[in-house]
């Protein structure tokens, strides 16, 4: 795949965060900030090598966020959690209160 950006954030996307964006090796942005998201981060996502930043605040996310391999660079990592839902793995991803975040 060629595609380095993918920014669906704010379109009402109801569902699950798909396991197959993990086979988007080029992928360097992914925000989808800001939908109707739940369920857990896929591992899937912790390989891709080439990811920069990532933004899933704003979504209904549960279960804890595995951790990103030691290969993936990420420069921000920004997701948020109601209730504390959401346990962050390693030490390259963290959560904030959403009137904290930008956007």
């Amino acid at each position: 795949s060629r595609l380095t950006a993918l920014r669906l954030h704010r379109n009402s996307i109801i569902g699950f965060i798909p396991s197959q964006l993990g086979l988007l090796s080029d992928l360097q942005v992914l925000s989808l900030r800001r939908n109707v998201l739940f369920g857990r981060v896929p591992t899937s996502l912790t390989t891709l090598q080439n990811l920069r930043e990532l933004y899933l605040y704003g979504n209904r996310l549960s279960g804890k966020v595995p951790a990103f391999n030691e290969s993936v660079s990420l420069q921000t990592c920004a997701l948020s959690c109601p209730d504390g839902a959401c346990e962050i793995g390693g030490d390259n991803c963290f959560s904030c209160p959403l009137d904290t975040l930008p956007f």
